[in-house]
């Protein structure tokens, strides 16, 4: 899943250069806490195709996508064993949208952290760690090896898996 037309096509045609477009499905879409529409800013060090949640933008600026839940699309496709969450500074809402999928088996989670982003936000990284600790998600490492909660608050950036407590 990714909201950018242009990374959904790049997507579609590595699954055809590789075999995968059977198993594949791509889908152009923003994973939030709701479904519906969201205003999606095209920015980082490419910009084009590399698309971020804004607020308070133009709306010359921005460009409208369609927003799911990780809810919804367990509900539709079955629920993952999987989650990788890379979504520059929205985690919270992603995390929000996936609670009863994260409450259920309990899939492994790959997360992008990004403290500072979602600082600058006037957020509180904080809080994602939070939802997952409420959803029992309580063991959290960097390459396999545990980390304190206060210590993937102080990185900028933290690549981290987290599992259920007394999960394989």
């Amino acid at each position: 899943m990714d909201p950018s037309p242009i990374a959904a096509r790049f997507i579609e045609l590595q699954s055809h250069l590789n075999g995968f477009e059977k198993s594949i499905r791509i889908i152009e879409a923003c994973a939030s806490d709701t479904v519906g529409e969201i205003e999606m800013l095209s920015s980082g060090v490419f910009s084009d195709g590399y698309f971020r949640v804004a607020s308070g933008r133009s709306s010359r600026e921005v460009t409208r996508t369609q927003s799911v839940t990780l809810d919804q699309l367990a509900d539709q496709f079955g629920a993952p064993t999987h989650d990788k969450i890379d979504v520059e500074g929205y985690e919270g809402a992603v995390i929000r949208g996936a609670r009863k999928t994260l409450a259920g088996p309990g899939p492994r989670v790959f997360l992008e952290l990004h403290n500072e982003m979602i600082r600058a936000d006037r957020g509180d990284p904080a809080c994602v760690l939070d939802d997952l600790a409420e959803m029992k998600y309580r063991e959290l490492s960097i390459n396999n090896i545990t980390v304190e909660r206060a210590v993937i608050l102080e990185m900028p950036i933290c690549r981290l898996m987290a599992r259920r407590s007394g999960a394989s």
